[in-house]
């Protein structure tokens, strides 16, 4: 009876963990903030030459990435979601007109927290 059970838990145990990886290696459960840099570059096609700035807090992080030139830009912004999630989740991201002259200002619904990008021109 002992060897049934701990066999049966050992399985579930085995499968919770093949679970958890699985989300894990799919970003399902999100980046960790160490490794937002590396998602912004791969998702948003970004150059190796680009500089890429950002910040980030408990439930939000901003980046905006440019040439050296800062001739054009793409901003990202993540969320770290309540509940079950280990890391940041893409929110929104592209080009926002006045970036280069301006601050602009970008909000996510449900979340009180906002990110001001800009170029510093």
């Amino acid at each position: 009876m002992k060897k049934v059970f701990l066999k049966i838990t050992l399985g579930v145990v085995l499968v919770c963990i093949l679970f958890v990886g699985f989300l894990y290696v799919n970003n399902d459960i999100g980046v960790a903030s160490t490794n937002l840099e590396a998602d912004i570059r791969s998702s948003q096609k970004i150059k190796d030459d680009w500089t890429v700035e950002g910040n980030v807090s408990g439930t939000m992080a901003a980046y905006i990435s440019y040439p050296q030139d800062m001739s054009d830009h793409t901003f990202s912004v993540y969320v770290n979601r309540p509940g079950l999630s280990f890391g940041y989740f893409f929110r929104g991201g592209g080009s926002l007109s006045g970036v280069e002259r301006e601050i602009v200002e970008f909000t996510v619904e449900e979340y009180k927290e906002r990110a001001f990008i800009s170029m510093n021109q």
